[in-house]
């Protein structure tokens, strides 16, 4: 995040999901009190994806209200969040709380340099096992020395979903006489291939940046794997994993032949993510791949004309599996003096009813999904879409995290090669074998 790595654009008991996203430079703080022997926590998140700066300065508004409080939100952008994080974490007087990331490049070393603190108390204190699912609570954990992802210690926490889908165009669909039914990945090319002999762009893709390529790619790697057993075995490095398989370079080959056949919209390596979200939003486009996160601006301005899907799979009857994970997770600084009241405030935004609601009200999907807010969702909406293709995937345990987590350096470097591959300089049997020599490297020197 999605990614991790997911930057601006103008979204029973629990679901969950990589890209919450990177944002726009700037800060903004919550209100303050009159009061100043209230107790003060300081936040860096990277919340200004979306519609979502404005409702994590209305969250924290409810939370120093509830709590008697105050909160110095500062936002950040995630590239900006991930050079400071270290430094600021390590300080004297650092922020209580950061949206840091899951795996090996942020949340693994600050684990092993004793910077953040194991979360597992205020989980069971707060019941978190009980408003988010297991799959991805375990994304936040980590061994103590740095070295064991998925496993360990918790000490990351996230509050909405991060999963990756395909939004479509209906009323593009219809003009090129296409049910909105498309049922296996034969079909999803059939149409890619019907769009753009009408003349009609049909993926908006914006890879300036280098990391949206990564949710296109994962997509393709999910839907080609033979179980989740394989990606979740290779993303959390446990057992016996390798990128240089037959999905993955199947996944690369697909890739590289929408490239070649014109199927993104022209000089997509050098548009900004903004710019190709935008161009979907504006008509422009049949189909976007990208997240939930995003919802929040897609649904006002496509309206009833906007649908979402997961990519459709490999073969009729195929395990459901779709990359996702939770947003980018929460650290407390191990030097924070208010580490109870962070905890308190990371309780209030990923596991209260209020937070939920009020995720809910602005289309956006929270990880804690109680049934009083779920029956409040209008059918028919993307926001009831997401929703139902989160259960889907949860039902089959296939949420993926993102692959780029893998490696302390996996978001630029795959990011990296995708372009190479996209811009056909690079064979996808070198696409695969140049990821395997980092993964390879990086694990062995665990």
């Amino acid at each position: 995040m999605r990614r991790l790595k997911r930057a601006a654009i103008s979204a029973g008991v629990a679901v969950a999901s990589l890209a919450g996203m990177g944002g726009i430079a700037g800060a903004s703080q919550g209100s303050h009190h009159k009061n100043v022997t209230e107790p003060t926590i300081t936040v860096w998140d990277q919340n200004t994806t979306s519609n979502l700066d404005p409702i994590y300065n209305h969250l924290v508004s409810l939370f120093e209200k509830q709590y008697h409080v105050k909160v110095d939100r500062i936002t950040k952008p995630f590239t900006q969040i991930l050079q400071q994080q270290k430094l600021a974490l390590s300080g004297p007087n650092p922020p209580d709380i950061v949206q840091s990331n899951q795996g090996y490049g942020a949340e693994g070393p600050e684990a092993a340099a004793k910077l953040i603190v194991p979360l597992d108390k205020y989980a069971k204190q707060y019941h978190w096992a009980s408003c988010q699912p297991s799959s991805i609570l375990n994304g936040g954990d980590f061994s103590s020395d740095g070295k064991h992802f998925g496993s360990g210690r918790l000490y990351g926490v996230s509050d909405i979903l991060n999963l990756v889908g395909v939004y479509y165009n209906k009323a593009l669909l219809n003009k090129i006489h296409v049910s909105q039914q498309i049922s296996t990945l034969t079909d999803f090319q059939s149409v890619l291939a019907k769009a753009k002999k009408a003349g009609i762009t049909p993926i908006a893709f914006g890879d300036l940046e280098q990391w949206p390529g990564i949710h296109e790619y994962q997509s393709l790697w999910d839907v080609y794997a033979p179980s989740a057993q394989a990606l979740t075995r290779y993303v959390y490095g446990t057992g016996p994993a390798t990128a240089v398989t037959p999905y993955a370079k199947q996944a690369a080959t697909t890739l590289q032949t929408w490239a070649k056949d014109g199927y993104f919209e022209s000089g997509f390596n050098g548009v900004t993510y903004e710019n190709g979200t935008n161009a979907f939003l504006h008509g422009k486009a049949l189909f976007y791949i990208d997240g939930n996160w995003v919802n929040g601006s897609v649904a006002p301005v496509l309206g009833k004309n906007v649908g979402v899907m997961l990519m459709p799979e490999a073969k009729a009857g195929a395990p459901v599996l779709a990359t996702g994970s939770g947003g980018n997770a929460y650290v407390i600084a191990a030097r924070s003096k208010h580490q109870a009241l962070a905890a308190e405030y990371l309780n209030f935004i990923a596991c209260s009813s209020t937070a939920a609601k009020y995720f809910i009200s602005q289309g956006q999907v929270p990880l804690y999904l109680p049934k009083s807010v779920v029956a409040g969702v209008q059918s028919g909406t993307t926001l009831a879409q997401w929703i139902h293709l989160y259960n889907q995937v949860a039902a089959d345990n296939g949420v993926i995290m993102f692959m780029d987590l893998s490696t302390d350096d996996g978001t630029t470097y795959i990011g990296q090669q995708l372009q190479s591959l996209l811009g056909l300089k690079m064979q996808p049997s070198s696409f695969v074998q140049a990821i395997e020599s980092d993964y390879s490297h990086f694990h062995s020197s665990l």
